[in-house]
């Protein structure tokens, strides 16, 4: 025998759009979309902020938001979305962290421009240094900023191929 209790319970626009949503997703993972990932992360955030509902009560936790005065605009955070997003999180990270590092991480050729702007700053400080000096410099790196030797080697560099031009002449 099974017992069956149903409760009045109002599903509203925010559950259609989560259901609809809920379907296009499955949809899109057996299509073997390129970018489902993406679609799938963006569809958990937006959950999250419970723009939309899977579940037929809304628990919102922290804070709500309800600029227009009804339910379908009504903002929160959505324990559900939310606890999804986080295993999302931990089941990606690797391609999250790259992803982050490609669009918010540090240029390369911008990142070498600076490192170049450093060794050309000190160049210029060390450009009347001798060369034992220098020498000193390179044999206690450890002590020195990074830049700070590379300058110190590339004016050691350039006096030797001076010397050599001048005993060739």
């Amino acid at each position: 025998m099974f017992l069956v209790v149903v409760k009045s319970y109002e599903i509203g626009l925010q559950n259609y759009l989560g259901y609809g949503l809920l379907t296009c997703i499955t949809i899109l993972k057996f299509l073997k979309i390129k970018k489902f990932r993406t679609i799938l992360a963006v569809f958990l955030i937006a959950g999250s902020f419970n723009l939309f509902q899977f579940t037929y009560s809304t628990v919102t936790l922290v804070f709500t938001f309800s600029p227009l005065g009804h339910d379908f605009s009504t903002l929160g955070i959505q324990p559900l979305c939310s606890v999804l997003l986080i295993l999302f999180a931990i089941a990606y990270f690797p391609e999250i962290r790259e992803l982050l590092q490609k669009y918010l991480g540090v240029d390369n050729k911008s990142k070498k421009e600076s490192e170049q702007g450093v060794v050309d700053f000190f160049y210029q400080k060390l450009y009347n240094k001798t060369d034992n000096e220098l020498n000193n410099i390179l044999h206690d790196s450890s002590s020195y900023q990074i830049g700070y030797v590379k300058a110190a080697q590339k004016l050691i560099d350039e006096r030797k191929n001076e010397k050599t031009y001048h005993n060739k002449l």
